[in-house]
């Protein structure tokens, strides 16, 4: 039976109702309006890449856009080798794709780019992918007013401790390092160096005071951590 016909066939309020029914957003649709909480739909705008080397060292920030003016997302997508690799997948594949998506359809986004590829989790997919995916949880920090870490479940720490890194090919520069990180209150030092004359960087390390010792084993090419 055609609709018209159906319609012609009942009484006119039960048409009205059955119109309003079929008319009506589906469960999907209504469970996501439910958990906006009166939030408007927020969608995908632009896909932006930074690209920056501070310290020779790659980095591919993603920016997100969105629909509301002003409000955007933050990830990261390094890829320290190839870094070119992970923006063009991002430039050729995920922007594409993820453009005019809901930003608080995460997870959805998430399997959706990632099933999209026949062959899957490369390198350059998987850091390009988490690049759109810290984004979008930024936005949705943003939007809520709370730290990311507050909607994957809360703190797990108080403080995380961090290292220094000295990395230098001379042994007197490298001790320089070194030492200028213990007095900013480093714990613990990081020592990346090809210097030749291994003898006078383990010699450099029994200098060091009290408390500080090698965490790793001297080879030809470095002496890593103090």
């Amino acid at each position: 039976m055609k609709r018209r016909d159906m319609f012609k066939a009942v009484p006119a309020v039960a048409a009205a109702g059955l119109a309003s029914a079929l008319s009506a957003p589906g469960p999907l649709i209504a469970a996501q309006d439910a958990a906006r909480r009166g939030m408007p739909p927020l969608t995908i705008k632009d896909v932006q890449i930074i690209r920056t080397a501070p310290d020779n060292s790659n980095w591919t920030i993603v920016k997100v856009i969105t629909s509301e003016p002003g409000l955007y997302g933050l990830g990261t997508a390094t890829h320290q080798e190839v870094p070119a690799a992970a923006q063009a997948y991002i430039e050729t594949r995920l922007k594409p794709f993820v453009i005019g998506k809901r930003c608080d359809e995460i997870e959805d986004i998430w399997q959706s780019a990632y099933v999209q590829q026949y062959f899957r989790s490369g390198p350059e997919s998987n850091n390009a992918l988490s690049g759109i995916d810290g984004a979008l949880w930024d936005i949705l920090g943003k939007r809520l007013g709370v730290p990311v870490y507050q909607l994957l479940g809360g703190k797990t720490r108080a403080a995380v401790q961090l290292y220094g890194h000295a990395q230098s090919t001379d042994i007197i520069k490298l001790e320089d390092q070194v030492r200028d990180y213990m007095q900013k209150g480093y714990q613990v030092v990081r020592v990346h160096s090809r210097c030749r004359n291994i003898p006078a960087t383990a010699s450099a390390a029994r200098r060091l005071p009290s408390g500080y010792r090698p965490a790793a084993r001297i080879n030809s090419r470095y002496f890593s951590g103090v």
